[in-house]
């Protein structure tokens, strides 16, 4: 569970600098890399994990999704 924490803490940082869409997150060379290893010797693919880490902080309250400003810290 560390690695998704590592992983969230990254997601808020690059929201918290004004990456608010999904495709600007997914393509920040950091968010890929660490994706990309959170998905090695498995069939998950790496977007997924960016997009379920993305729910899984908006459920617990520390960001924020709207269709007219993007993803946002809470």
């Amino acid at each position: 569970m560390s690695a998704y924490k590592d992983f969230d803490a990254l997601l808020l940082k690059k929201i918290s600098e004004g990456y608010n869409q999904f495709s600007r997150l997914q393509h920040q060379q950091e968010i890929f890399e660490q994706s990309e290893d959170l998905v090695r010797g498995t069939k998950r693919e790496a977007f997924r994990v960016v997009d379920a880490r993305l729910q899984a902080l908006r459920k617990a309250g520390k960001v924020t999704f709207s269709t007219k400003t993007g993803w946002a810290c809470a």
